[in-house]
């Protein structure tokens, strides 16, 4: 099973989210304080298709070994169907989001990280 951790609704949303002061379940608000993470006029010319964006996860493992089994995969996303995707909410104290859950399918094309 893969998941992908924001969908074409709230990717663009979560960034406009992002240009407002922190909220209570955003772990940074104790050092922003009120200020936005993200400049609001960047999210805003982004809103009106003059920027693009993309939210990038960063992983590394949290033990002081490196990991052996299962590592983390990565999908090329040309290789995913539509089908493949099936969206799902996350329920946090104040906001929804969503993330796909992915399909196997044997043309999906990916790469370990190891």
């Amino acid at each position: 099973m893969c998941h992908g951790d924001y969908t074409l609704v709230s990717g663009p949303q979560r960034l406009q989210d992002l240009a407002k002061p922190p909220k209570t379940n955003d772990t940074l608000r104790a050092r922003l304080g009120e200020t936005p993470l993200v400049p609001p006029h960047l999210a805003a010319d982004v809103a009106a298709g003059k920027r693009r964006f993309a939210i990038i996860n960063v992983w590394r493992p949290i033990t002081s070994f490196p990991v052996e089994s299962k590592p983390l995969a990565l999908l090329d996303a040309t290789s995913a169907a539509a089908d493949d995707l099936s969206v799902f909410e996350i329920h946090y104290v104040d906001r929804i989001g969503e993330n796909y859950f992915g399909s196997h399918s044997d043309k999906h094309r990916s790469a370990l990280i190891p």
